[in-house]
């Protein structure tokens, strides 16, 4: 009887765990989709290359946030 109890403890010390390790990914997770549905508020109207040494990076020179619309 003694066994079963201590089991049942462990297990429950493991469920809360696992809740609370479930209740963190969700709050990242819904982060995560917070932070690309930002995405939608810019446009990128044109785009640069530019070659320099030995580095190479795109340039977006003119982009509109939606606040400016």
């Amino acid at each position: 009887m003694h066994e079963t109890k201590v089991q049942t403890q462990q297990q429950q010390a493991q469920l809360t765990e696992q809740e609370a390790k479930i209740a963190s990914n969700k709050a990242a997770t819904d982060a995560a989709v917070a932070r690309f549905g930002q995405l939608d508020d810019y446009y990128i109207l044109d785009e640069t290359t530019v070659i320099s040494g030995t580095v190479r990076s795109t340039l977006i020179p003119n982009t509109t946030h939606s606040f400016w619309r």
